[in-house]
């Protein structure tokens, strides 16, 4: 008689409880990563909550475009005339992208010993089904919180923007009775994407990539070969093309304003792909790019500066990804700036100047659409400052045989500060000269010799983009202290 084999424990997959159990948050970096995450997915959650709420504004009965609406009086003129609502929607859902890459580098905080945790796993008898399970019970967790976050947010932000605005400059409508609906879809959305993204993370192995990841690694940004070049080129050329024929096509008697910014929509995120591609290829350090950091280091060198110099070059060629996802958001953000530069300079000129009332309604605008530019500006320096904070915990030894040499605490702040600037600034500053220079000619083409001034106002807002991204990033540093001094400690020389 023969004895049924039995099955072996790795084909056994592990109970509900067991799987939920070993989900728990147990370590610091376990707690930061939920913490980051569910504060990305609010922050989803409370755009989506914007985009959706402006969208909803009732429209007044006269068919006028830029007839205000009666339904919701108090509200600034941006949100209340028709004709311009569409472009508050767009400034809310633009929001996405930032928390978006705050998400994904959250998720990655800790990544190294969540690859060890996987490993020891699959040694004790851990299926790959079990494993996927865990990462998915942890990502919409922390979603399904930050999403539950996401109405209270909106609320205090209601309050902020629009009960305590005076009538006529509210920049969010009151909350409609629909609104814990529309909460409640939120609320799947961000389960559904967090339980996505959980299954793209890595099973084990530090060189797997998640999704956003895994695309730029194939599309080229870790490789030296330039045939991988055609990709951006490709997406700038698309977005370059979409964004004439929206322009030329919106000028025609069959103008729908949705359709054009659908199609405004569509060049940015075609905008963003290349430049994420660029930067990303920048970071993993091109011949071209290996050849600049050669004259730069030597010239760090007359100035004492060629280890910082040296020490940030390595830590943005260790992860290209970060560089590329958050130097793409960036990206986005400083088109946004170049716009508002010409929009700006365009009230100043003989050919467009407007009258005071007029000027102080098209400033205000530039100056609202200026501050969600900032916003997510900010949010991604802290998405990039988080990616940092998770490389000083991976290679916390060599920080400290660095610190041990003898590098000074502040120049170890200094390598983190300038990680950030060689990433931020020129993302900032070319998409502000991009989104300038190409949206001037809208208004230049009838009228050449208005050239030099619009030129002159994207480059003076190119340059006071760059300096307050630099700014920006001397303050992100600053919450990177205390994470710097932990990873120079000497007992990390220790550490295996």
């Amino acid at each position: 008689m023969t004895a049924t084999a039995p099955t072996p424990l790795a084909a056994r997959p592990l109970p509900a409880e067991v799987v939920r159990e070993l989900a728990r948050l147990r370590s610091s970096a376990d707690h930061l990563r939920a913490r980051a995450t569910a504060a990305a997915a609010a922050g989803i959650g409370v755009a989506l909550l914007m985009a959706v709420s402006v969208a909803a504004i009732p429209n007044a009965n006269d068919p006028d475009v830029y007839q205000l609406s009666a339904a919701q009086p108090g509200l600034a003129p941006y949100l209340s005339q028709s004709g311009l609502r569409p472009g508050a929607v767009m400034a809310a859902l633009l929001l996405v992208l930032p928390f978006a890459a705050l998400a994904v580098q959250a998720l990655r905080v800790g990544s190294l010993a969540l690859h060890r945790q996987a490993g020891l796993l699959a040694l004790a008898g851990a299926t790959p089904a079990d494993l996927r399970q865990m990462r998915v019970a942890r990502t919409r967790s922390a979603f399904l919180r930050g999403g539950l976050y996401a109405a209270p947010a909106y609320l205090v932000l209601w309050l902020l923007l629009g009960l305590a605005l005076p009538p006529g400059t509210r920049l969010l409508p009151a909350p409609q009775w629909w609104l814990p609906l529309a909460w409640a879809v939120v609320l799947a959305v961000l389960a559904g994407v967090g339980a996505l993204l959980g299954v793209r993370t890595p099973l084990t192995g530090d060189n797997e990539e998640d999704g956003v990841s895994a695309a730029l690694v194939r599309l080229g940004a870790r490789s030296g070969r330039p045939v991988r070049l055609w990709w951006a080129v490709a997406s700038g050329v698309a977005a370059a093309l979409v964004v004439s024929y929206g322009i030329r096509w919106g000028s025609g008697s069959d103008y729908s304003l949705p359709l054009l910014l659908l199609l405004l929509g569509a060049a940015v995120l075609l905008a963003a792909t290349c430049a994420a591609l660029l930067l990303a290829r920048w970071a993993a350090s091109s011949p071209v790019g290996r050849q600049t950091r050669r004259v730069r280091s030597a010239r760090q060198l007359r100035r004492g500066d060629a280890a910082v110099a040296m020490l940030a070059g390595a830590q943005r060629r260790a992860n290209p990804v970060a560089a590329g996802t958050v130097g793409a958001v960036l990206f986005v953000c400083g088109l946004s700036f170049g716009v508002e530069a010409v929009l700006v300079t365009s009230m100043f000129t003989a050919t467009y100047g407007y009258g005071t009332g007029d000027l102080l309604f098209y400033i205000g605008g530039a100056a609202v659409a200026a501050t969600v530019a900032v916003v997510g500006a900010l949010v991604a320096l802290l998405a990039l400052a988080l990616s940092l904070s998770d490389h000083l915990l991976a290679t916390r030894r060599s920080v400290a045989a660095v610190a041990a040499l003898g590098l000074e605490p502040r120049r170890l702040l200094g390598v983190q500060r300038r990680a950030l600037t060689d990433t931020a600034v020129p993302a900032v500053v070319s998409g502000s000269l991009v989104g300038g220079l190409l949206y001037q000619w809208v208004y230049v083409l009838e009228h050449l010799a208005d050239v030099g001034i619009y030129s002159a106002g994207v480059l003076a807002a190119s340059v006071l983009a760059g300096v307050l991204i630099a700014l920006a990033c001397r303050l992100v540093v600053v919450l990177l202290a205390g994470r710097v001094r932990a990873a120079a400690a000497l007992e990390h020389l220790r550490t295996p």
